[in-house]
């Protein structure tokens, strides 16, 4: 595996997520690019259009800070960036996971995805995932 996506929302279930494709970054020594995505607001009017517009700017300097933090925790624990181990670097946009995952996969070249999901409790939805 060279190229490994890992989304993440920074809850605990990806972070155990995360500890896997690190794992199989370092092992294949591949690459690892971390990837948020911050679903768009659904607004009606310009007032809550600004107000939507401020809370997402927000939210990407928020995921920002936080997945640069954990790319320097890759370095820091995992050697990611440095002699040859493996590679990481993160990715931010606007949009729906799936959508989003799917053409980073088809133009980007990514060759397995990693994420953690705690399912919703239905059977059907967990064997699905």
């Amino acid at each position: 595996m060279k190229k490994i996506l890992c989304p993440t929302d920074f809850s605990k279930t990806a972070n155990k997520a995360l500890e896997y494709a690190v794992l199989i970054a370092r092992q294949s020594r591949g690459h690892l690019t971390l990837l948020h995505v911050v679903h768009l607001p659904i607004v009606d009017t310009s007032e809550t259009a600004l107000v939507a517009s401020e809370l997402l700017g927000e939210q990407l300097q928020d995921a920002e800070k936080r997945l640069a933090q954990l790319c320097r925790e890759l370095e820091e624990r995992h050697g990611a960036n440095q002699g040859g181990q493996f590679t990481c670097d993160y990715i931010i946009k606007e949009a729906l996971l799936t959508d989003i995952t799917e053409h980073l996969t088809k133009t980007r070249g990514y060759d397995l995805i990693v994420m953690g999901t705690t399912g919703g409790g239905n059977a059907l939805e967990e064997l699905l995932i």
